[in-house]
């Protein structure tokens, strides 16, 4: 049997792999598209085992934030900002699902792509981006911050 640590992309396709991933989040508004992505990257933690923390993320942010969204945007706004105001509870509640959905996915993208790199790993991760020492040093400090 194939053991996981043989998977392991190198640092040029997983960053190429998140690009794409974080292009995808970014130009799609379709709550479709937006959710398979969300929870492809969420099979890409489970596969990791850092899954619980996601579903930390998920319970503790995500859901006061997403029911947040849409109490602002389906029944105080009414639509959406390319719609103008009292377009419908269904455009803001639409678009309040977007919002919420990019977060998500964001987060388990963030999460599958960088912050499952512990200790030296994350090191090699940027310095095999081309990234100097002294940047190297300081995102990796930045990070275990």
């Amino acid at each position: 049997m194939m053991s996981l640590g043989a998977l392991e992309p190198s640092p040029r396709l997983r960053a190429l792999a998140g690009s794409i991933a974080l292009g995808g989040i970014a130009i799609t508004h379709e709550v479709l598209a937006l959710a398979l992505l969300a929870s492809g990257c969420a099979a890409v933690l489970l596969v990791q085992g850092n899954f619980q923390h996601y579903a930390r993320f998920l319970v503790r942010i995500w859901l006061p934030v997403a029911a947040g969204l849409g109490v602002v945007w389906a029944l105080i706004v009414r639509g959406s900002p390319e719609s103008g105001h009292d377009a419908g509870v269904e455009v803001g509640l639409h678009f309040a699902l977007v919002i919420a959905l990019r977060l998500a996915a964001l987060a388990a993208l963030f999460q599958g792509a960088v912050l499952s790199l512990k200790g030296l790993r994350l090191a090699y991760f940027f310095h095999r981006l081309g990234m100097s020492p002294s940047a190297t040093a300081a995102l990796v400090s930045i990070f275990n911050l």
